[in-house]
Parts: structure tokens; sequence; C-alpha cells
């Protein structure tokens, strides 16, 4: 059965020459469907004009002959599907985000895991959390994760005798109480036990970039 658009109006066709000119592209389809279709275009042929299923095709027809304009005017959406987390809970990952995990996890900065396991152990009606939903909390407060690279392999002939050397001079830090061993790089220096800050603060304090190594 062949649906063709019912006699448009001079109002209604005022309407949908403007939604031919905006950029609301859910308009100007529906404008052109029905302009095409008072052209005498069949809906298999304007379906395929406009990269559209013939059935939205034929909707968009049946409803305006139905309802009119005001029927197929899109509507707003409602926003989707509300945030499964309270801004409490957002405020739980950032400040774990700032303490850093455990001694009995043997890191030096969170894994997104690790992390949705501290954040579920804070609060009873939260039983497990996904990495991906502390992702999005991370990033409600500016926290960016950051995945680590593997290590490159030293063009240094000597490098195996050099590490091995290190770690005699490691274990000989790690062996005494008041231990420690500094790395010399050119114009910097870091210290080992060290510690890794794993989280920022929001952009708009301009801190450097946080990365949450794994």
């Amino acid at each position: 059965m062949t649906i063709r658009v019912r006699s448009i109006t001079a109002e209604e066709a005022e309407i949908l020459d403007s939604w031919q000119r905006c950029d609301d592209i859910v308009r100007y389809r529906r404008a052109r469907i029905l302009r095409l279709s008072e052209a005498g275009w069949r809906c298999p042929v304007i379906a395929e004009i406009l990269a559209l299923h013939v059935e939205t095709v034929r909707w968009v027809i049946k409803t305006f002959n139905e309802g009119g304009i005001e029927a197929i005017t899109p509507q707003p959406r409602s926003g989707g599907r509300p945030p499964g987390y309270t801004q409490e809970v957002a405020d739980v990952a950032q400040d774990l985000a700032h303490q850093g995990p455990p001694d009995e996890e043997g890191r030096a900065t969170w894994t997104l895991h690790g992390l949705a396991q501290a954040i579920a152990a804070c609060f009873e009606h939260i039983d497990t959390m996904s990495h991906e939903a502390v992702r999005r909390l991370l990033k409600l407060r500016d926290i960016a994760y950051y995945r680590a690279k593997q290590w490159l392999t030293s063009p240094d002939p000597h490098y195996e005798r050099r590490k091995r050397r290190r770690d005699r001079l490691l274990a000989m830090a790690r062996s005494t109480p008041d231990g420690a061993a500094f790395w010399l790089d050119q114009s910097w220096f870091s210290r080992w036990p060290y510690t890794s800050t794993a989280y920022r603060l929001p952009r708009r304090e301009q801190m450097a970039p946080v990365r949450i190594w794994t």
C-alpha cells in the first residue's frame, strides 16, 4: 500500500521550509520526506535518497497526516539513564586516588580494579564495581587514567653487567633500615624508596596531568 503525504497547508509549508534550512538533521530529513512525498516520490525512493529505512519514511508521513507538524517535531531527550553513583561515591574515589593504595597491595599506584574494590568496600550498598565505572568517576574529577607502556630495550652492550651492579647496590640499600639509593641522570635525581603521585587536581588549578600506571 502506497503512503503519500496529505495536502500541506501554507503555514505548514513555511515551517517545513525553515526546517530544510536549519542545522537540525532530524528536522531537515523529516521536512525533505514530506516535500518529496508531496512531489510524488515513493517511500522506497525517498528512503534511498536520504539514507533512511523505508519504515522511517512511512512513519513520518503517517504521523504527519494524523497529527500535523506538532506530531513530527523532535522532542528533547530525557538525558538518558541517571548516573549509577552519587557524588559521594565520586568524592571517595578522588580521596582514595589521592591517598594511593595500601601497603599490602605491593604497588606505588592504583589499578582501576584495585581502586574499584576499595571504593566498593566503603559503601554497604555497593557489592561490586566495574573498572569502567571507576574510570568515569575519576573523569568527573578531572583524574585521567593511563595504561603503562612496555619497557624499551637498551642498546647499551654493557646493559646487563651494569644492571647486575645496580641490583647489588639496591640490595645493599634495602638490607639496612636507613638505607637509601639515588639515581643521578643529567640534571635530576630520584630516591628509593620512592612515592608516586597518582592523581592531579582539576585543570582549573593548572596542575600537571595525572598518570596512574598499571
